[in-house]
């Protein structure tokens, strides 16, 4: 079958998807930085394979269901990893002081219908929530929490119809959060994406963006090493984007201005992504598990059934790059459960083997 070009580079013949099936998993594992040059450049986001495949020019046309069964097995997907422990909205409750805003605005740009800020309200009472999205989202998150929610949560929530390649239209919000939203886009557009928020900010707001910090390489273990690659691989052949790690997360602040700092990169225990809290001043040195450590009550930590890191605790190498905690006491069996967890989770999005 004739090949249209899935990137603008001449050189598409050595691309990574020519590579047979057995040697992928080798190349997932590797670093970015050595596997993108089998690549072409990343310059345009409508040149991927998802695209191709689906005859439109960006992979966003899926959620068109102009591709039927793509948009299921899709919707499949992003049902199975919302469930997964690792994506769990605890991690979210967990992962901020959120306690320590007192009464607060908070705003969840490109909240979908609103299922991250329905669990922060019910833990936190003094916060109040605008989800921002497109405008048929934003219609049909809008209906879904009412019908779905006693009033004493639906009425702490709005939904706002926004763009994000546009200007805030909120300004001075405590928070502004970005859950899972530029991991989709590349550097250019994560560049505008932070920017049109940060204009918006107050001196004391926080901007926390809750997104996979990609560790080093031989700093977790060889089953969650071998996801996180993977992912990025996907990103790459849905979005031409990527899981970025700390120093792709600090190139973006830089990008924006020298306004930004980041105040604290937390990992919460079982989860594979981190909150990264950004407020304005100067751009800070990090290192991946750095934590703040959360003052939160033991109340707090019941709800979310979540063992926070104190300021102080020295963690497990692992646990800095987000490792899970199987047991609180101990490290123990953790590649035979991740293997469990990977397995369960193929067979949520694909069904049971005939």
């Amino acid at each position: 079958m004739e090949q249209g070009p899935l990137r603008k580079d001449s050189n598409r013949d050595k691309a990574a998807v020519k590579l047979p099936p057995a040697e992928f998993p080798r190349i997932a594992t590797r670093r970015r930085s050595t596997w993108m040059p089998l690549w072409a450049a990343e310059d345009v986001r409508a040149q991927h394979s998802a695209s191709y495949a689906c005859s439109q020019a960006e992979v966003i046309g899926i959620l068109n269901r102009q591709c039927a069964d793509v948009y299921k097995l899709f919707g499949r997907v992003m049902n199975a990893i919302a469930t997964s422990p690792k994506s769990d909205l605890k991690h979210l409750v967990s992962g901020f002081d959120w306690a320590g805003l007192g009464k607060a605005s908070v705003v969840d740009i490109g909240g979908n219908i609103g299922h991250s800020c329905v669990k922060l309200v019910e833990v936190f009472l003094d916060l109040s929530f605008i989800i921002q999205d497109i405008p048929h989202v934003v219609e049909e998150g809008a209906k879904v929490i009412k019908e779905n929610n006693e009033a004493s949560i639906a009425n702490r929530i709005q939904f706002q119809e926004y763009d994000f390649f546009q200007k805030h239209p909120v300004v001075g919000a405590d928070v502004y959060l970005l859950r899972q939203i530029f991991h989709n886009w590349d550097f250019e557009n994560s560049v505008k994406i932070l920017k049109n928020t940060i204009e918006s900010m107050g001196q004391h707001s926080h901007v926390l963006i809750m997104e996979f910090v990609v560790p080093e390489p031989g700093t977790v273990s060889s089953v969650n090493e071998r996801d996180l690659r993977s992912r990025d691989v996907g990103m790459m052949q849905l979005f031409n984007s990527l899981e970025r790690d700390l120093e792709g997360w600090k190139a973006i602040l830089e990008a924006v201005g020298s306004r930004l700092k980041i105040n604290a990169v937390n990992t919460p225990y079982g989860s594979f992504m981190s909150v990264i809290d950004v407020v304005l001043g100067q751009l800070q040195e990090l290192t991946l598990g750095d934590n703040q450590g959360l003052p939160c009550s033991d109340a707090q930590i019941d709800k979310t059934n979540y063992a926070i890191m104190r300021d102080g605790e020295a963690p497990h190498p692992r646990l800095r790059a987000g490792y899970p905690i199987l047991e609180r006491t101990g490290m123990i069996a953790e590649d035979d459960a991740e293997i469990r967890n990977s397995k369960r989770l193929q067979a949520d999005i694909f069904g049971p083997k005939m």
